[in-house]
């Protein structure tokens, strides 16, 4: 009997023990599927969140500027990108800057002139508005300095509601003006004086038209205010002293103050080429060390 017993409880436990880990492995795939789907979830949120509210306008204008390691690579490389964006440039200007400049007097005749100068590049880009973000990417590859790059987003909707209701307001007038002068059309002074209202509110209409028109293009193509410089470029030239009248013999005092300067020149650039060649002057001292050390020993 107890053997019949245990062997019973035994197999009770092991169908107990089977059934938990399979509800226990069935369980698991649906907590990683309810993981996964908030995930998701989460994902789809964030994308219509970044969605430009539908039913709305925007003019977006972006101001960005950098440094390149070439501004006219990287000015053509810019061009191509805003042509194949399908935007255009209605502003270009690269211009060389000068920041510093130094003049050094290295004889009475010459004086050598350096000079700091920096190139650098203003454009004005259009591009068409869902575009814009993409072409902005663009720019990264061709960054080596960032100053600043902002991205500005203008709700002109109540303005396109604005000029819609004023246009029909001054049609709306317009028309009864009209009206109005064709039925009292023999009295010369009214009808003068009509005709003048009515063309001043054509005047108004014209404006609205054309003040919408410049909203609908700024709508439509994005502005995109871009600066690139790179990094400032050392130019040394040497250029006559006109201060120096060549007809003039110079004193013995000043002939000897130059020697003495250009001499010293001379001096520091046998120090520097020395300095220079320090390994080559080291391995001959090397060198020559050990022959001394050679001969004096043979000769003991």
């Amino acid at each position: 009997m107890n053997y019949r017993t245990l062997s019973t409880l035994l197999v009770f436990s092991l169908l107990i023990l089977a059934s938990c880990s399979s509800n226990q492995r069935s369980y698991e795939p649906t907590v990683e599927m309810d993981v996964d789907s908030t995930d998701t979830a989460s994902a789809q949120e964030l994308k219509l969140n970044t969605k430009t509210p539908e039913g709305r306008k925007f003019i977006r204008t972006a101001d960005v500027r950098f440094e390149v390691k070439n501004v006219m690579s990287a000015t053509e490389q810019i061009e191509d990108i805003a042509t194949n964006y399908g935007g255009f440039i209605t502003y270009s200007n690269l211009e060389n800057s000068q920041e510093n400049s130094e003049s050094t007097k290295i004889s009475r005749d010459s004086i050598l002139v350096t000079r700091q100068v920096v190139v650098q590049n203003s454009m004005v880009l259009r591009v068409p508005n869902e575009r814009l973000d993409s072409l902005v990417r663009q720019f990264n590859k061709l960054i080596t300095y960032l100053d600043y790059r902002i991205i500005k987003m203008d709700d002109v909707t109540l303005q396109f509601v604005a000029n819609r209701m004023k246009s029909q307001r001054l049609n709306t007038y317009n028309n009864r003006q009209a009206a109005h002068i064709d039925n009292r059309g023999k009295k010369l002074g009214e009808s003068s004086n009509a005709e003048d209202r009515m063309l001043d509110r054509q005047l108004q209409s014209d404006e609205v038209s054309v003040h919408t028109m410049s909203l609908k293009d700024q709508v439509n193509y994005c502005t995109i205010n871009l600066t690139i410089y790179q990094e400032a470029i050392v130019i040394k030239s040497i250029q006559p002293n006109f201060n120096y009248v060549a007809a003039s013999k110079p004193n013995i005092l000043s002939r000897i103050g130059d020697a003495l300067i250009q001499g010293w020149w001379i001096l520091e650039e046998i120090i520097v080429f020395l300095v220079k060649i320090w390994g080559v002057l080291l391995v001959m001292g090397a060198i020559a060390f050990l022959v001394i050390y050679l001969k004096r020993k043979y000769r003991k």
